[in-house]
């Protein structure tokens, strides 16, 4: 879906996706696989990603950790950080 987005609009500079652990219908494996092929499609395509889901940062895989960005604008430490690319 989000390939789609990119492919078919060239102005696209960011992508905000919310819920995206939702998305994954709670799976953590399907996540970190979402995760990495964003990954790729982001470096292919160079825009900005924000992503927002309900993981504990402590439950995080290492494979998400990477991308968790913890100050970012006024974030406290008892919300659940934003992940970047």
């Amino acid at each position: 879906f989000l390939a789609g987005i990119l492919a078919s609009n060239h102005d696209v500079t960011d992508l905000f996706v919310d819920s995206a652990l939702k998305i994954c219908k709670n799976d953590l494996a399907g996540f970190d696989t979402f995760v990495a092929d964003l990954d790729k499609l982001v470096e292919k395509v160079g825009v900005n990603v924000v992503i927002t889901s309900s993981i504990p940062t402590e439950e995080a895989s290492d494979i998400v950790k990477k991308f968790i960005c913890k100050k970012h604008k006024k974030i406290s430490q008892d919300e659940n950080p934003a992940i970047f690319f």
